[in-house]
């Protein structure tokens, strides 16, 4: 938001986002008149395919390349985008994720079958109620209430399958990662309405998750049916190839069902796998339970924005499917089913921690690529033309490869002490 107000002429931009509240407030450089204007967002989806399109466009307007109204009337364009993947690709890639999220966690191959099946089964309803006018909440509610529900009754009926794993990888696709990294990152920008609000939003969430979890193990309870234990995993560092595998896939999966570009999932796995990786190491080493997923998180916010630097595409891309099998649910789910008792309020409050320090971690890890980037580019353009000025036999060799640096990522040479005319524009 204010990128585009500064590109189209504005000053003084100040920008809140607030779960369906989009505020901006701005000066018109020509007269000096304030302008604000305010936007109620109804309803939501996660479509990263517009959302790469809606960034490249904010780049083309900094540049110039694309005024104010053609911005509009490629907005328009963007809006009408269809989904990069049918609906049934779409079930199929979530359904894919959770079955690799139960190998990950030390699955059979029953479980990782049964979990497929309440994939496909679960998901076409997820989808309708997406498109519903049915608050958010309920929607992520009303998802892990039937994966657990189906998950009682195959237990009920003798199959060999470990219910409540299968209930736990069949609901890290609703866990809020994405509120919960923007938030973070607001946050460490200053930006306190905004980093709030997503935060407030992705517990809001995450309590959605967990209380239809709950929910549907209660219900099962009453009717008769089998107790499930939800979160108890059996990780171990001895397949570790496996769940490094399996974790790339439950990512790349997840990220396509986001709508990422085919073209940048196989990155994505590889980034869910490598932070897995670094996560499972430091439990090897016998690391606290925080410094493990914050040392994951750093690594996702490095890599993720560096690929989004050189891309030219939001982060999230790569970080929010990347982060899928640190996310805190289970501990959350934990705790609600304890909530009667000082351990289940403690478990919630050490979820809360996780999922922030998760957040913070890769807002930190990106925030250290831009700002390395930063100065790069101050040392390139500043720096390094002050040293050619102090030595002066190495003048013209530093400024010429700051011009020819320059010239190649603006597309005009800069204006200084060269000798000649600046350049025109390319």
């Amino acid at each position: 938001m204010r990128r585009v107000a500064l590109a189209a002429g504005l000053t003084e931009v100040q920008c809140v986002v607030a779960l369906g509240i989009l505020t901006m407030s701005a000066v018109r450089a020509r007269d000096g008149l304030p302008l604000t204007q305010m936007r109620l967002v109804s309803q939501r989806s996660n479509d990263y395919r517009r959302l790469a399109a809606a960034v490249e466009l904010v780049d083309r307007m900094e540049s110039g390349v694309v005024g104010t109204d053609d911005a509009v009337l490629e907005l328009d364009w963007i809006e009408a985008l269809g989904a990069p993947y049918r609906p049934l690709a779409i079930t199929f890639a979530t359904a894919v994720s959770s079955t690799a999220a139960v190998v990950l966690f030390g699955g059979s191959a029953v479980d990782a079958a049964v979990t497929l099946g309440i994939g496909l089964a679960v998901d076409p309803v997820v989808q309708r109620l997406e498109r519903s006018a049915l608050p958010e909440f309920f929607r992520a509610l009303i998802g892990p209430l039937l994966a657990t529900l189906l998950a009682i009754v195959l237990v009920a009926a003798g199959m060999p399958i470990d219910g409540g794993l299968i209930v736990t990888a069949a609901i890290l696709r609703f866990l809020p990662g994405s509120a919960l990294v923007a938030g973070m990152r607001d946050l460490i920008d200053r930006s306190i309405l905004s980093g709030t609000a997503r935060l407030a939003e992705a517990m809001l969430l995450g309590s959605a998750v967990a209380v239809g979890t709950a929910l549907g193990i209660r219900i099962g309870a009453a009717l008769g049916g089998p107790t499930l234990t939800v979160g108890v995993l059996r990780v171990n560092t001895e397949d570790a190839v496996l769940q490094v595998l399996a974790a790339a896939v439950a990512c790349a999966a997840f990220g396509m069902s986001l709508g990422v570009d085919k073209r940048r999932l196989v990155s994505v796995g590889l980034l869910g796998g490598g932070a897995w990786l670094v996560s499972l190491t430091g439990t090897q080493l016998g690391w606290d339970v925080l410094i493990p997923v914050v040392a994951a998180a750093v690594v996702v916010g490095l890599v993720g924005q560096a690929l989004a630097l050189r891309a030219r595409m939001p982060s999230v891309v790569w970080t929010v499917p990347a982060i899928l099998s640190l996310l805190p649910g289970l501990t959350i789910v934990r705790g609600i089913l304890e909530l009667g008792t000082i351990g289940g309020v403690l478990t919630v409050i050490a979820a809360i921690g996780i999922g922030f320090a998760l957040g913070a971690g890769v807002a930190f890890g990106s925030i250290l690529v831009t700002v390395a980037r930063q100065a790069g580019e101050v040392a390139q353009t500043v720096v390094l033309p002050v040293l050619g000025e102090v030595r002066p036999g190495r003048a013209a060799a530093v400024l010429t490869r700051t011009t020819r640096g320059r010239r190649g990522r603006g597309g005009r040479a800069p204006r200084g002490d060269g000798g000649g005319p600046p350049a025109a524009a390319g």
